[in-house]
């Protein structure tokens, strides 16, 4: 994981990785997440979450 000194800022990465049980779907979105972190970035995996009829976006570390 990045610190302070040596990120590249923070990105929030939008994704469907626990709506689908696949192992596929999880695995590739891992390595993007695995591979933005190595490159330096304090990276945020967020989703949409469906609340009553509108979507609400949720944002957590990675």
């Amino acid at each position: 994981m990045a610190n302070g000194n040596n990120s590249k800022g923070k990105l929030i990465v939008f994704g469907i990785m626990f709506s689908y049980p696949l192992a596929g779907v999880t695995y590739q979105f891992l390595h993007y997440l695995i591979g933005l972190q190595r490159l330096g970035w304090d990276v945020y995996y967020g989703r949409l979450r469906k609340a009553s009829t509108e979507a609400v976006p949720t944002v957590s570390s990675c």
